[in-house]
């Protein structure tokens, strides 16, 4: 008895997190499941019909359904067919969902939607060339898919701030303090730190943006970042995928 409940518990602390609110499939299964899309809309309880524009909500209820680990919010930089609902536009704002923890293989249920084909499930691989479609929080389109680009210079000028200030963890602070030249950044270094991706930062990801939370500048950051790093939106206000990407624009 108690084993089972100390399973119950997991599976409740996992939904709490925004996963699968039951035992996931593997990710064997979860694949083949993926292929029969009426099949899944019957099991999520959603008419195809509906998906159309509901792209977060759709890849959500995947999620609880145990097809997929997590979502993700950015864009979709990829080719709109004329005949699509979003024509016109050079890109869309788009949710879609992660196959499972490990790999960055993507499931994307409403992709037919730009396509203006019949309904189908997309299960996308890194080495796909169409992965190069996605964007999580718009990356692509504010930082051209560069790699980490060297900080600005240091500008005793600019309202310097003590790097003491984020109380970043051992490891983290010395990585910043190698990125900015010194224990001390100026505001264009701090703004400039806030919108490197996730990606980017690799394992200093989260905790450089809970430093830069910590020390009030956490509306620097794109939400999609934190929300991608378990941090919660913008301060206290709940995130709705509908509403416009973050404000946030890169320097020039």
């Amino acid at each position: 008895m108690k084993t089972g409940a100390k399973a119950s518990k997991r599976r409740t602390s996992s939904s709490k997190k925004g996963k699968s609110s039951g035992l996931i499939m593997p990710v064997d299964l979860r694949t083949a499941a993926l292929q029969d899309v009426q099949n899944v809309a019957r099991l999520i309880k959603l008419s195809t019909d509906t998906w159309p524009g509901n792209c977060f909500g759709v890849a959500t209820e995947l999620v609880k359904a145990g097809l997929a680990w997590r979502c993700q919010y950015g864009c979709y930089t990829g080719q709109i067919h004329a005949d699509s609902l979003f024509s016109g536009r050079p890109f869309s704002r788009h949710g879609w969902a992660l196959l499972d923890e490990k790999s960055k293989t993507i499931v994307d249920p409403t992709r037919w939607v730009f396509e203006a084909v019949p309904p189908y499930i997309a299960v996308i691989e890194f080495t796909d060339p169409r992965f190069g479609d996605y964007s999580l929080g718009a990356a692509s389109l504010r930082h051209g898919n560069a790699a980490l680009p060297t900080a600005p210079e240091f500008d005793p000028e600019d309202r310097p701030r003590s790097l003491s200030d984020c109380k970043f963890p051992p490891g983290v602070a010395e990585a910043v303090e190698a990125l900015f030249g010194g224990d001390r950044g100026s505001f264009r270094q701090f703004h400039w730190l806030a919108h490197r991706t996730p990606d980017e930062l690799g394992i200093f990801a989260k905790p450089i943006y809970a430093g830069l939370i910590t020390a009030g500048m956490g509306a620097w950051i794109p939400v999609d970042y934190k929300l991608h790093c378990k941090l919660g939106g913008n301060s206290d206000v709940t995130f709705d995928p509908r509403r416009s990407l973050s404000g946030n624009r890169r320097r020039t």
